[in-house]
């Protein structure tokens, strides 16, 4: 992602997929130096039921 005035990810400058103005970032989530523990969980699969 470009930082800056403007960020859009990189995936979306492809013009030919994503025309100018198709898209626009909705928001952004910035954070850094905040404690974390990463726990793994079971596999979830989506069964009809």
């Amino acid at each position: 992602m470009r930082i800056g005035k403007q960020s859009t990810p990189l995936c979306f400058d492809d013009r030919s997929i994503f025309p100018p103005e198709s898209i626009e970032l909705d928001h952004a989530l910035l954070m850094r130096d905040i404690p974390h523990e990463w726990h793994s969980q079971p596999e979830m699969s989506a069964e009809s039921g």
